[in-house]
């Protein structure tokens, strides 16, 4: 059964910006977020801009398990 849908977090925009800067594959942040390959992708298409411009100030756990830092 489908997940109902849910739009991105904040938090997960975050996440996706740090995570692309740091050339994780879009799969595998999927994967750590526990979301579809093609929501990440429509994201970056989409909002690309806007998440990139609030990456900063909030640590989400999926980052702190993959070793980033918002301060690096």
């Amino acid at each position: 059964m489908r997940r109902p849908f849910t739009n991105l977090t904040l938090d997960e925009r975050r996440v996706i910006s740090r995570m692309l800067q740091a050339k994780v594959p879009k799969t595998q942040i999927a994967q750590m977020l526990g979301r579809d390959r093609s929501t990440i992708t429509r994201e970056v298409k989409l909002n690309w801009w806007h998440a990139a411009a609030q990456a900063i100030g909030h640590q989400h756990p999926a980052t702190l398990a993959f070793g980033l830092s918002l301060g690096d």
